[in-house]
């Protein structure tokens, strides 16, 4: 993959999102296509915190389909990402929208990484 095309570098914006939903047992990493698909009761049970969830997030995903942007008035404004914000969008029964969530983590793991080669 191109680095730049990567690091949200291109004239296409790139988003980020993390899901924490954690009223789900056996949590995977595909946790996000019931809420996304607005399938939350039929695939994650039907508590009552799923289906507000499904709603922001399906939401998001028709605003982007439709126009390349995900904003809507469900959830906090959602900027596009780049390698020096790195904005992300916590979808939660809260859903946040923070710059660079896992910067510790981020230095952490580069500190003990080998450089990458030229």
């Amino acid at each position: 993959m191109n680095r730049r095309k990567f690091l949200g570098q291109s004239s296409v914006p790139t988003l980020l999102a993390q899901v924490y939903f954690v009223k789900v047992d056996d949590a995977t990493a595909t946790l996000d296509i019931p809420f996304a698909f607005d399938l939350a009761p039929t695939m994650v049970g039907n508590g009552p915190e799923r289906q507000p969830l499904a709603d922001k997030m399906s939401a998001a995903w028709v605003a982007f389909a439709r126009s390349g942007n995900p904003n809507h008035k469900g959830i906090p404004k959602w900027e596009p990402f780049n390698a020096d914000s790195r904005a992300t969008m916590i979808f939660n029964n809260q859903c946040s929208a923070v710059d660079d969530p896992y910067h510790e983590e981020r230095h952490a793991r580069a500190s003990v990484r080998p450089p990458e080669s030229a």
